[in-house]
C-alpha cells in the first residue's frame, strides 16, 4: 500500500488506536483493516489475491495487546466471485431496464453521464491536477455526481452505486482538515473511475434494448491517439533519462539491477506510477468507447499492474519487471 492513498491511511490510523485499546473499541475500528489485498506473484501474471482477517489478543484488564492476521489465498476464487458478482448485478440492470417505460431516455442519459465523467476524467489527470486543491477535486466530483443522481432517481441498484462514490466524497472533508494524509488527485481519480466503470456496464444493458450513442469515434480519436503518445513519453523519460535504458528489449539482470537501485533513489518514482496507472485507466476507457476492446484490456492490464506496485523502497527486480515492463512491452507490440 502507498502513502497517499485512503487504504494506507485507514491502516495507519488503525494501527495508531488499536494497542492498549478495549476490545468493543478494537471491533469499532477492525472495518478499517484491510480485507483483500493483491501482491505481484511469480507464478501468476494478474498477481496473488490475499484474503485477511483479524482476531486479537487482550490481556488480564481486556486491553488489546497483539493483533493476529490469518491470510488465505483465494486468486482463484476471488476471480470467479468477481465475475459472479458483476453477472448478478448486470441481471438487476436488466431486470429494471426493463420494467423502465422510456428507454430512449435512458439512453440519452447513460451517454450524457458517460460524456461527462470523461470530461471530469480527463481534467483530473491533466498536467494542471497537479496544481489543484482539494476543494477543485471535491467540487467538481461533488456536483457531477449529484447530476447524475438526479436522473437515475428511479433505477436503484445504479442509484445505490452512485449513492456510494457520494459516500467515498466524505473523506476529502477530513483531508481539508488534516485529519487524513490522502493524495486528493489519487483519490478522485479512483472514484470517477469507479463510476465511470459502472456507467458503461450499465449502458451495455440498456444497449440491448436501444442503441446508446457515445460518439466516441469522432469525438475521442484524436484524443486517445495523443494520450497513447503521452504515455510513451511518460515510459521514454522514466526509462532513459532516469534508469539509464534505451531498448526495453535488452534489458539483461544486471541493468535491471541498476534499473531497482536507482528506482530507490528517484524521488517522484510513486507520482510518475500514479499518473501511469491513471492514465493508462483513462485510455482503457476510452478505447472501449471506440469498440478497440483488445488493446482497451492491454492498458488495462497496464494499469492494474501498475497500481499494485510498492514504493520504491520496497521494490525488486520481480516486481519492476513484471509490473511494469513487461505490460508496457505488450502496450508498445499492440500500439
Amino acid at each position: 500500500m502507498r502513502k497517499g492513498t485512503k487504504e494506507y491511511s485507514n491502516l495507519n490510523m488503525v494501527f495508531g488506536i488499536i494497542f492498549g485499546s478495549s476490545e468493543l473499541q478494537f471491533f469499532g475500528l477492525e472495518d478499517n483493516l484491510p480485507k483483500m489485498v493483491t501482491l505481484p506473484d511469480k507464478n501468476n501474471k494478474k498477481g496473488k489475491t490475499l484474503k485477511l482477517s483479524y482476531a486479537g489478543f487482550f490481556n488480564q484488564d481486556n486491553l488489546l495487546e497483539k493483533l493476529m492476521c490469518t491470510v488465505e489465498d483465494v486468486t482463484e476464487s476471488e476471480e470467479h466471485l468477481k465475475k459472479a458478482e458483476e453477472d448478478q448485478e448486470n441481471y438487476q440492470f436488466i431486470s429494471e431496464i426493463m420494467e423502465f417505460e422510456d428507454k430512449q431516455y435512458l439512453a440519452k442519459t447513460m451517454e450524457e453521464s458517460i460524456r461527462k465523467l470523461f470530461e471530469v476524467l480527463e481534467d483530473f489527470v491533466s498536467p494542471l491536477s497537479d496544481t489543484y486543491q482539494v476543494d477543485h477535486f471535491h467540487k467538481t466530483l461533488q456536483d457531477t455526481i449529484r447530476g447524475i443522481s438526479k436522473k437515475i432517481v428511479l433505477l436503484k441498484s445504479l442509484e445505490w452505486k452512485v449513492f456510494n462514490c457520494l459516500v467515498e466524497l466524505e473523506k476529502f472533508d477530513k483531508i481539508k482538515k488534516n485529519l487524513l494524509k490522502i493524495n486528493p488527485q489519487v483519490e478522485a481519480t479512483s472514484i470517477t473511475c469507479d463510476m465511470l466503470e459502472t456507467l458503461l456496464r450499465f449502458s451495455a444493458s440498456v444497449d440491448r434494448f436501444v442503441p446508446v450513442n457515445l460518439n466516441l469515434n469522432l469525438s475521442f480519436t484524436s484524443t486517445i491517439l495523443e494520450k497513447i503518445k503521452d504515455i510513451q513519453t511518460t515510459f521514454t523519460n522514466l526509462f532513459e533519462y532516469v534508469f539509464l535504458v534505451r531498448e526495453l528489449e535488452k534489458i539483461d539482470k544486471e541493468k535491471l539491477e541498476n534499473v531497482v537501485k536507482l528506482a530507490r533513489l528517484y524521488p517522484d518514482f510513486e507520482r510518475t506510477i500514479d499518473l501511469i496507472q491513471q492514465r493508462t485507466r483513462l485510455l482503457s476507457f476510452l478505447l472501449k468507447g471506440v469498440g478497440e476492446e483488445e488493446l482497451s484490456r492491454t492498458f488495462q492490464n497496464l494499469s492494474s499492474k501498475v497500481k499494485i506496485m510498492p514504493e520504491r523502497a520496497r521494490l525488486t527486480e520481480f516486481i519492476i519487471e513484471n509490473n511494469l515492463i513487461e505490460p508496457y512491452k505488450e502496450v508498445l507490440a499492440k500500439t
